[in-house]
């Protein structure tokens, strides 16, 4: 391998990293609406899924604000499945990005390595 296939991958593995974080920060389809899936949006959902979880309820009237600004009614169970769904979300792209990553070792051209991150749109 030579020195700039190798370094080529370091620089491809930070892409793919680069888009593991907007691909899971970005939004996610559940119940027929589509949420933001930011940081705090998964951390404010993850709080409310346990408070749950550990036997608490929601307010009276508690709505979910999906990424085009629509207030949904929420159920407890409907939380939990949103939480259930970013999780799933972020576990799927992060199992993208490191079959991605463990691919690149095998590649021995640029051409290639460039067509595997692209492939995943990174």
């Amino acid at each position: 391998m030579t020195q700039t296939l190798s370094t080529a991958q370091r620089l491809y593995r930070s892409r793919v990293n680069a888009w593991a974080a907007r691909e899971i920060s970005g939004s996610v389809d559940h119940g027929g609406h589509t949420y933001q899936a930011d940081a705090d949006s998964r951390a404010i959902i993850a709080g409310w899924a346990a408070h749950l979880a550990a036997g608490g309820s929601l307010p009276e009237g508690f709505v979910w604000r999906t990424a085009d600004n629509q207030d949904v009614a929420l159920t407890a169970a409907e939380v939990t499945a949103l939480n259930a769904a970013f999780i799933h979300h972020a576990h799927t792209v992060r199992c993208t990005g490191w079959a991605t990553k463990q691919a690149l070792d095998g590649l021995d051209s640029l051409e290639a390595a460039e067509a595997l991150v692209s492939g995943i749109g990174a």
